[in-house]
């Protein structure tokens, strides 16, 4: 139980370059916040992914805030990526929400997700 909940905590994301497909315009760019499930154990988590150097990429925050960088990112009609050595993850973007499953030495869960703001949204402007 130790073990997973130090994982799902290792998926806090800020962008950096990794292996990937996705546009600069992908629906997945951006800062992500939501929680990984597993039967009743929840963890919060936050994720952010942005292209960079013609691909997209993405990392998270570990416990200690250290960004640990994603892993084999796509993005199109599905979402795919990978904590190293830690979970995979699949699901879809759909409007302001990605949902999806992951899955680690632990087992499978699922994970739930929503787009954040950003500082100088336009949407949020005075």
């Amino acid at each position: 139980m130790n073990r997973w909940i130090r994982s799902a905590m290792l998926v806090c994301a800020v962008a950096t370059s990794s292996q990937a497909s996705g546009g600069a315009g992908s629906p997945l760019s951006g800062s992500w916040r939501g929680v990984l499930r597993r039967g009743a154990m929840e963890s919060v988590v936050e994720f952010q992914f942005a292209q960079r150097d013609g691909a997209m990429g993405g990392a998270y925050w570990s416990p200690a805030l250290v960004p640990v960088e994603l892993e084999h990112v796509t993005a199109g009609s599905s979402v795919h990526f990978e904590i190293p050595h830690v979970a995979v993850f699949d699901g879809a973007v759909r409007g302001e929400t990605l949902e999806g499953t992951f899955h680690d030495d632990q087992g499978t869960g699922s994970f739930r997700l929503v787009k954040q703001a950003e500082w100088d949204d336009p949407r949020f402007a005075p």
